[in-house]
């Protein structure tokens, strides 16, 4: 399966696009730390996802999904600061901060399918996966 051709990855893509053009009214506003740190961000929720999807090794994948999805947390606290700086409105910044969610969900969903093809793994972020994902069903 292509890289492109995942479904969480073509989401990582569309959260890009989105925070590029947020990133862009910030610019305007002169924040340009923030712009930028929220750019680096997202791209980085890319880098680190496509990086670990060319690795071989279950515990480097999965260590790169996880520094993705940290990435994607990141993502949001720069929106909300966004919010709190009157730079984009909250109904904006909830609409990304739902699909930082969704890929947040989707790369620990990922993640999990990565140790069912790898069912001898036994490293630390099994554990991590199963803790994750345990508490994402807690939550409904």
């Amino acid at each position: 399966m292509a890289l492109n051709d995942i479904e969480i990855y073509q989401l990582i893509r569309t959260a890009f696009a989105l925070c590029d053009e947020v990133g862009t009214a910030l610019k305007a506003r002169r924040e340009f730390n923030l712009a930028d740190q929220l750019l680096r961000a997202a791209l980085s929720v890319g880098n680190n996802f496509a990086e670990g999807y060319g690795r071989s090794a279950t515990g480097e994948r999965l260590m790169l999904m996880f520094y993705a999805d940290g990435s994607a947390q990141e993502c949001k606290n720069c929106l909300n600061s966004a919010v709190d700086l009157n730079i984009i409105e909250a109904g904006k910044a909830q609409e990304l901060n739902a699909l930082f969610s969704r890929i947040s969900i989707g790369i620990i969903e990922f993640c999990a399918w990565i140790l069912r093809q790898d069912p001898d793994y036994n490293g630390a972020f099994r554990e991590r996966v199963e803790k994750r994902r345990a508490w994402r069903f807690r939550k409904r």
